[in-house]
């Protein structure tokens, strides 16, 4: 993507990453939590 053929369009990426990286937190807290009822028998060597 050519940035300077659309004028505000840094910001608008910067925005929609930080929202993305915000989702992904969220999904990374929520799989940490299901996979946390799970405990193994036996330590990983």
């Amino acid at each position: 993507m050519n940035l300077r053929r659309r004028p505000g369009a840094g910001p608008s990426l910067v925005e929609e990453s930080a929202a993305a990286a915000a989702s992904l937190r969220q999904q990374a807290q929520q799989l940490v939590q299901a996979v946390s009822t799970f405990k193994l028998s036996h330590p990983a060597s």
